[in-house]
């Protein structure tokens, strides 16, 4: 009697496990098909330029640098390690808006313009295409005419350089008037990037607030000659301060301008009711160096952290993932087909070498991207996983690039190869080449795989322009105007 009793049991314990393990898995496939099916929702990608990750309160800065960002973290998802795939503007966009690799587009640096591939598509061009009401809003003079997105097929609006809060009203605007209307939306700031002389109101609050205590003064450069590292450009010297702590003070000003902006967008995204059925990403495209490496309030030279490491932060409606922080290392190249992934648009025809966020937005287990890959100019590269990063500094290739600032690059890699624990050498100082003899290799071989397909690529796109990229639609040349602001930044020489 006892055993029948005690089968009867485990029947009934296995049954009600069944039931709950089928509801679970309807629940979860209804949910999945709700985000899928139901309707498209809207995009807005805010770029911030030169946004360190670790200048913000929620990545752990002690400074208020970020209230608003900070707020739409809690509301979404935060990735700690977004690597960018070049350290400068022009490389950068035109590698995430198309999700490929920095060597698949023929970057010219003595111009600052870009030929996108005719294998590559832009974001913007997509999204229209797939019946989205698009735009593109910047204050940045590169994003226009050299990458060539003034010519795509996307409602472009370029305005003076470094204007957030005309920037900001032109966006609200469009947003007003095509709220009925499913749409993708990129606001592009200038942000944080050098020079950082207008940081009203926010010049003065973070300086001597104790928070930063270097205590190193470094003299003001008079132009490239003098080298560009250990030195301040001259570009952003102020009235002959060389104090470092007030440079980096100003950095931090300009991002807490931004980030006002930020509140005033996330504001009318709620009062106009588009909050429920709104994605709202935010990144940059690359960081700065505020001293690390003997570079100081610049970019574009190195491809430390400092640089390659950026924010990235979705919030997706009515998500179960939110105020989540996921550690795995992922690259700016994902953003674009995440997007597509989210607004449902077909890919299977799309040439893409990122792959969707979404499974870490749904709450789905981390699957690791084994390497990021980053580079300059097809002549500095690096391999990064979780835990290692390798450089490899091609002087060859280097010394093949028409700009001043070659030879101070080739003093700067005494080199050939970098090695770095990233978590036991957070400031990446140690070179381990000829501690790590085994790892070493092993990353040099899976960088040699990334760096042969560069080559291949450069061989391709020094074939005749009209028959690898599309002149009328991607292509960008700077007017005399851009080539001024360029020179005026540093640029261009």
């Amino acid at each position: 009697m006892k055993r029948r009793m005690f089968i009867k049991n485990q029947i009934i314990v296995k049954i009600i496990l069944i039931i709950s393990l089928f509801f679970s898995t309807v629940i979860v496939g209804h949910y999945l098909i709700y985000l899928k099916k139901s309707k498209q929702p809207n995009v807005i990608l805010i770029t911030i330029d030169s946004l360190r990750p670790d200048h913000l309160s929620c990545y752990g800065y002690k400074r208020n640098t970020s209230p608003n960002i900070d707020s739409l973290a809690k509301e979404g998802v935060i990735f700690t390690h977004a690597i960018t795939q070049a350290p400068f503007t022009v490389s950068s966009v035109s590698s995430f808006i198309t999700s490929s690799y920095p060597y698949m587009n023929l970057v010219n640096l003595e111009q600052k313009e870009v030929y996108l591939n005719t294998k590559v598509s832009t974001l913007p061009f997509i999204s229209e295409r797939n019946g989205y009401k698009t735009a593109v809003f910047t204050d940045h003079f590169i994003i226009g005419q050299p990458v060539g997105l003034n010519t795509d097929s996307a409602n472009f609006t370029q305005i003076k350089k470094n204007s957030p809060d005309r920037l900001t009203q032109l966006s609200l605007k469009w947003l007003r008037e095509n709220k009925n209307r499913k749409f993708f939306l990129w606001i592009y700031y200038y942000g944080a990037h050098y020079d950082y002389k207008p940081s009203l109101p926010y010049s003065d609050i973070f300086f001597n607030d104790g928070l930063f205590k270097i205590h190193k003064n470094i003299p003001i450069s008079t132009g490239i000659a003098d080298g560009i590292f250990g030195v301040i450009p001259k570009n952003i010297a102020e009235n002959n301060i060389t104090d470092v702590n007030y440079y980096i003070a100003r950095y931090d000003g300009k991002i807490r301008i931004i980030d006002d902006q930020i509140g005033l967008l996330l504001q009318e995204v709620k009062k106009i009711d588009l909050d429920k059925n709104t994605v709202i990403i935010l990144i940059a495209d690359h960081g700065e160096s505020l001293g690390e490496h003997n570079l100081y309030f610049n970019h574009g030279y190195d491809l430390y952290d400092e640089l390659i490491k950026v924010p990235l932060i979705i919030r997706y409606p009515n998500s179960m993932s939110k105020n989540k922080i996921i550690d795995c290392q992922v690259q700016l190249i994902d953003v674009m087909p995440t997007i597509l992934d989210i607004l449902n648009i077909k890919t299977k025809n799309i040439y893409m070498q990122g792959r969707s966020l979404m499974p870490y937005i749904l709450g789905e287990k981390c699957y690791t991207q084994k390497y990021a890959f980053s580079e300059i100019a097809g002549s500095i590269f690096c391999i990064r996983s979780e835990n290692y990063k390798l450089i490899y500094v091609d002087r060859e290739s280097l010394t093949k690039i028409p700009l001043p600032q070659i030879p101070h690059l080739l003093n700067y890699y005494s080199d050939e190869y970098y090695l770095y624990d990233l978590k036991n050498d957070h400031f990446e100082t140690h070179n381990l080449i000829y501690n790590e003899n085994i790892l070493f290799e092993n990353l040099k071989q899976e960088l040699n795989k990334y760096i042969n397909k560069a080559k291949y690529q450069a061989l391709e796109n020094k074939k005749p322009v009209q028959k690898h990229y599309i002149k009328d639609k991607t292509i960008g040349y700077p007017n005399e105007e851009t080539k001024e602001e360029m020179k005026s930044l540093g640029y261009a020489q």
